[in-house]
């Protein structure tokens, strides 16, 4: 039975909002209460979580703007049956994998790494300019390659 994953209201003046990401591929398999994707818009930023365990069936991509209440994917939900092989085919797996020790990072290492992160979503932070920016805002600026730092209040 596919459960369909519908855009939640945000607010009551907002009639649409930007699905930015998603945290799973089409087809994984997706637990309650997990989150699926994050919606941004100019007043919130929100992930939606599944409501129910199954199967993951994307409808639209991430970089969409949705309108409140459209579909953008469905949960094909698991019976009892599945749910109990599901659960010994990830436990062989497990048990096969071997998990290395995490080496240790200096802190000018995890800045680094930190820093990279931050440019590689290609979303200006706003950081070292003192401005903080909303998640729209940094969406914006990012899409008109603008500089926070040189924009000028006019309020």
């Amino acid at each position: 039975m596919a459960i369909p994953v519908i855009v939640p209201s945000v607010g009551e003046s907002i009639q649409e909002a930007f699905l930015a990401e998603w945290f799973k591929q089409d087809g994984d398999l997706v637990r309650k209460d997990e989150a699926l994707f994050v919606l941004e818009t100019d007043k919130v930023t929100l992930e939606v979580s599944a409501e129910v365990e199954g199967l993951l069936k994307i409808l639209v991509d991430a970089g969409q703007t949705v309108a409140i209440g459209a579909k953008v994917a469905e949960i094909e939900a698991l019976v009892a049956e599945d749910r109990e092989q599901r659960s010994v085919t990830v436990a062989t797996a497990e048990s096969v994998d071997t998990v290395d020790e995490p080496e240790t990072v200096s802190a000018a290492e995890t800045e680094t790494v930190a820093a990279d992160q931050g440019l590689q979503t290609g979303l200006p932070s706003g950081e070292g300019t003192g401005i903080p920016l909303s998640p729209a805002v940094r969406r914006l600026v990012a899409e008109k390659g603008l500089d926070p730092a040189r924009i000028t209040g006019t309020g």
